[in-house]
């Protein structure tokens, strides 16, 4: 989103759209680049685990993947408002996934954590998609 800043501003102070307008005009418009990864991944490595290969399985893990990858892609847009430079927008966006990847549960037992850090985990999308996931694997 850096990048695309002056032209942003420059179409905004002339009035053509508002930013909500234009930020989820380029959310849906590049919805379809931006789930391609997730159903390639999922198909590739679905088989390889060792879990009901039902047809809902499947579909329940492509939810989870391209939800996920979709609330990923939203923050990136939202951290890369915050600042004009490419580098403080990745700067912010890399600590706030790592952020949400601790407090997911992933990496650790969510009921051992201290209250804050409990509290946080709720905001948290990979949370909840690690619990999808690991729902569907059991």
């Amino acid at each position: 989103m850096p990048l695309m800043v002056p032209v942003f501003k420059r179409e905004l102070a002339n009035k053509m759209y508002t930013p909500s307008t234009y930020y989820l005009g380029r959310f849906f418009s590049h919805m379809i680049l931006q789930l391609f990864y997730p159903v390639s991944f999922v198909c590739i490595v679905f088989w390889g685990l060792d879990i009901d290969e039902s047809w809902h399985n499947w579909l329940m893990f492509v939810l989870y993947a391209g939800i996920l990858n979709l609330a990923m892609n939203a923050q990136g847009y939202f951290c890369g408002v915050l600042t004009n430079d490419p580098e403080g927008a990745n700067q912010i966006n890399t600590f706030a996934i790592l952020l949400f990847m601790l407090t997911s549960g992933g990496l650790g037992n969510v009921a051992a954590f201290p209250a804050w850090i409990t509290a946080l985990s709720f905001i948290s999308p990979q949370r909840y998609a690690c619990q999808g996931f690991f729902y569907r694997m059991i």
